[in-house]
């Protein structure tokens, strides 16, 4: 093995680690569970996202809130205020989860095409740079809603197109878009899967081939069993010898 490869495998077993603690390589506790809480100035849904806010509150995660001057100007701030402390730093850094829970069709459409001309946005944005988790209730940017419809019973098709195209966008960027009665549902789930646990009654996506095999992976395969991993996987050499020795057959396959 040369001095490049095992570089190489140290640089990848330490991504390796990182990834699969996320709050770890975010700087923050293992245990953290602490959120951020963006309201823009969306009213509809309001006061059943509150009571879904409460019930994530309740459950043990902590929601500390920035509110947009919309947000500040339209919603009701004495329903918002017992639901966690405001704060003005570290907005990215203390918190491994973004929750939207008023998304706006602006803000929607801004996020969408990878504008950040605001501190909403701003925050936003370098959340989904940061591949962290963000859950957004879609309730007043989606026009197939059904209270969304009950206010705006003929929305153009084509403008509803936008709509519809700008929320796919978001969630081609990795934003968990929800209906508000589904917030707290969506929040849990996605705090699982960011601890690594589980989610109960859900599938779970598909793992990721391995892309290094080293002798602690082989710990898990039986003796004589396959192990699949990406077609240019490394494979250190204490690894060869234990899979040799333990009929383990290595199939390299593509992701």
């Amino acid at each position: 093995m040369t001095e490049q490869e095992l570089r190489e495998i140290v640089r990848r077993t330490v991504l390796e680690v990182m990834a699969s603690q996320p709050n770890i390589a975010a700087g923050l506790s293992p245990t953290a569970r602490r959120a951020l809480v963006l309201f823009n100035g969306a009213w509809l849904g309001f006061d059943e996202s509150v009571r879904q806010l409460e019930r994530v509150r309740d459950a043990g995660v902590e929601l500390d809130i920035i509110q947009t001057d919309s947000a500040k100007r339209f919603l009701e701030q004495h329903k918002i205020a017992p639901l966690g402390q405001e704060v003005t730093q570290n907005l990215v850094s203390d918190h491994p989860m973004l929750i939207i829970p008023t998304l706006t069709v602006n803000c929607a459409a801004k996020v969408a095409h990878g504008m950040a001309d605001s501190l909403a946005t701003n925050v936003i944005h370098e959340f989904i740079l940061l591949n962290r988790p963000i859950v957004a209730v879609r309730t007043a940017a989606c026009p197939d809603n059904a209270e969304k419809r009950a206010w705006f019973p003929d929305i153009p098709p084509a403008f509803a197109k936008v709509l519809r195209r700008n929320l796919q966008a978001l969630a081609d960027f990795g934003v968990q878009l929800t209906d508000v009665d589904g917030l707290h549902d969506a929040v849990i789930a996605a705090w699982a899967r960011l601890d690594g646990a589980p989610v109960p009654g859900r599938a779970e996506p598909r793992t990721a081939l391995p892309d290094l095999v080293s002798h602690a992976l082989l710990a898990g395969v039986p003796d004589g069993g396959v192990l699949k991993v990406a077609r240019k996987a490394l494979v250190t050499a204490l690894a060869k010898d234990e899979a040799a020795a333990r009929g383990i057959r290595i199939e390299r396959q593509e992701h």
